[in-house]
């Protein structure tokens, strides 16, 4: 008994993307050119492709699209239909091209893709002619209807017939011969290259092309040539420059036995690209093969993967991964486009240090100690990825820093003194970039919400007053608590830098009921807030600040805000003032209050602020009093001082960074 295969079962298991329906058409040409090259010939290869007429749809007043593609005939004057070359046709995963990277399964796509093949041959046996006629199809057996009789035929050929394509590749299946002409070239590139591609034409009705034209204009005129090695294994690179009227995309295509295998976005690999590329001022994209014997024995049988491993993982032969190969690569592309991008990375290199010189200064640092990283972000990358690239450099000098530290901790008492010194010196070196680092943000940050501020105290683009709760809103969230936000996310100092520090405070909350002031008032000050001389909140609470803020500029506000203010102190005096932990910490006539009321001055603030003998500043900007029956010290601050005096307080910083 002999072990059988079955075709039906093989051709459920085997695959042909949708997305890739040329495949059978190069599988045809590539059996005509290893057939050539066995024989030592160039060879000939005519391709004529059959639309579906029936398929043509007539739409009134307006041009008639063009049908699909049916059928496709391949033609070649190689040795034909050999009994040798039949019989490895006959038998699934045949060996016999395996010398030269065949896997024995490529005509497998035709019936895959198009439902059934049609086989005419003429070959020579024994100094005789002999033509060989057969169906392959979807059926266990596979061939039909074969025949194979002696001839007076003088030359041998091929023709080859798939017909009728199947209706899920229709529509991915080019519609323009132009562009399959195109494919063709671009996947069979490293024949063309390496000058051992035979002469190949296609045709449909009147037009026609010859694809060593189609290469010569596409690819011909402008290309280069790579090697690198990894792990003693030599790989290839073809860098062709492609117009940017024919090739809208930088590709780089992995090859096995001179035929392409899998592409990926050049971006991925250099970042001299996105139609920065410029020779004689034309601009290029770029189109680069790689090829190499190991990808030729590691490419899977359909031909659509390699039997690498992508990274890391532990599937594949693990000789080398994926990823380091994609990696050198890139250096190679590299190494030529840079010469040619020149104008292309004066601008890149604008835009990068404009982001970290005027934009997210925390990363000055980072481009300061690895310059490289400019060249490292692709030419032509959106604003978010240029941040992401420089946000992951960052994320990794403080993981190296980390690293550095436990280094120095390990090593504590196993080095000498010297050393010692010297690791600690590198390790606050670092310390000290990374904190400056953080503090550029920081202040960038402030230099921002300042300018936000500052729009919100006049009027809007419709002329319509800004509201008092957007101010409110940029100093510290309305209806929020301190528990229920981050330290870092109010901004407080804009009023005072002092405020940031308490131990409990609510924004735009009712008095009544809350865990911190028991009282019967229903007041809701804007913000109130609770401090103790333990920020841990071990200690009582001894000072209590009240803002209330009022509409920018207008004039007339409905209720006063030095009564309102009044009204809040006299609620917290007299109510059950507790801690978060629900002891009463002592609140006596002791208990300091302060209150900011951030407003514009009208008359009728400016008359209740005399009646209370309020007293303005020597510059006459801002308003104070004292109501001593209250401890309480107010101070009324117009919105134009408010902004300022914070602008001036941070001056110095914005002016050490270069934000004035």
């Amino acid at each position: 008994m002999t072990i059988t295969a079955s075709l039906l079962g093989r051709l459920r298991k085997f695959d042909c993307p949708v997305s890739r329906p040329l495949i059978p058409i190069y599988e045809a040409i590539s059996n005509s050119i290893d057939s050539f090259a066995q024989n030592n010939t160039s060879g000939n290869v005519s391709i004529k492709f059959e639309r579906d007429r029936d398929k043509t749809l007539r739409l009134s007043n307006k041009r008639m699209p063009l049908p699909p593609f049916k059928s496709v005939v391949i033609i070649d004057d190689g040795e034909g239909f050999t009994d040798i070359n039949f019989e490895s046709f006959c038998r699934l995963d045949s060996e016999l091209k395996a010398n030269i990277g065949g896997k024995g399964v490529g005509r497998l796509t035709w019936l895959k893709v198009f439902h059934k093949a049609s086989i005419e041959s003429i070959f020579f046996k024994d100094g005789k002619s002999y033509k060989r006629i057969f169906e392959f199809c979807e059926t266990e057996n596979g061939i039909h209807n074969h025949e194979c009789k002696e001839c007076v035929n003088k030359s041998t050929y091929t023709k080859i017939t798939l017909h009728n394509l199947r209706d899920k590749y229709v529509k991915h299946f080019p519609k323009e011969l132009e562009k399959i002409a195109e494919r063709i070239a671009s996947h069979f590139l490293c024949y063309y290259i390496f000058d051992q591609a035979p002469k190949i034409i296609i045709n449909e009705g009147g037009e026609s092309y010859s694809i060593s034209d189609v290469y010569r204009d596409l690819y011909g005129k402008n290309k280069e040539s790579g090697k690198f090695i990894e792990n003693d294994i030599e790989f290839y690179a073809e860098i062709v420059f492609v117009n940017t009227t024919v090739n809208d995309k930088d590709r780089v295509f992995f090859c096995a036995s001179n035929r392409v295998v899998t592409d990926y976005s050049d971006s991925l690999f250099s970042n001299y690209t996105s139609g920065k590329i410029y020779l004689e001022d034309k601009p290029l994209h770029i189109c680069t093969y790689v090829h190499s014997d190991y990808l030729t024995k590691h490419v899977n049988e359909s031909r659509t993967e390699f039997n690498i491993a992508r990274s890391g993982l532990l599937f594949g032969d693990d000789t080398v991964r994926l990823d380091v190969i994609k990696k050198k690569v890139g250096s190679v592309i590299n190494s030529y486009l840079k010469p040619l991008a020149k104008n292309a990375i004066e601008e890149h290199t604008q835009r990068v240090n404009k982001i970290v010189n005027y934009e997210h200064p925390r990363y000055r640092g980072v481009v300061h100690k690895n310059p490289a990283i400019i060249d490292e972000i692709p030419l032509g990358a959106k604003e978010d990825d240029m941040i992401v690239e420089l946000e992951k450099q960052y994320l990794q000098n403080i993981k190296r820093y980390r690293s550095e530290v436990k280094i120095y901790l390990e090593k504590k008492g196993k080095d000498s003194v010297h050393q010692r010194k010297e690791r600690l010196k590198e390790i606050l070196e670092n310390s000290a970039n990374i904190q400056r680092d953080k503090l550029a943000d920081y202040i960038m940050e402030r230099r921002a919400i300042l300018d936000v501020a500052d729009d919100c105290i006049g009027c809007d683009d419709n002329g319509i007053l800004h509201k008092e709760e957007e101010i409110h809103e940029i100093i510290f969230p309305r209806y929020k608590t301190s528990d229920e936000i981050m330290f870092g996310d109010h901004n407080l100092w804009i009023i005072d830098e002092r405020l940031s520090y308490h131990n409990y405070l609510m924004s735009d909350k009712s008095l009544k009921g809350n865990k911190v002031v028991a009282t019967k008032s229903n007041g809701e000050p804007d913000i109130i807030s609770f401090v103790g001389e333990d920020l841990n909140r071990s200690d009582p609470f001894n000072s209590v600040v009240i803002i209330e803020f009022k509409r920018p500029v207008k004039s007339g506000h409905h209720k006063c805000p030095i009564q309102q203010i009044l009204d809040y102190t006299k609620a917290v005096r007299a109510g059950d003032v507790r801690d978060d932990r629900g002891k009463k910490p002592p609140v006596s006539d002791q208990t300091r209050y302060y209150a900011y009321i951030i407003a514009d001055m009208d008359e009728q603030l400016e008359d209740r602020a005399n009646e209370y003998s309020y007293e303005k500043t020597p510059d006459g900007q801002l308003w104070y009093g004292r109501h001593s029956k209250f401890n309480l010290n107010v101070e009324i601050i117009p919105y134009n001082k408010l902004i300022g005096d914070a602008q001036k307080r941070n001056r110095i910083l914005f002016d050490k960074l270069g934000l004035l």
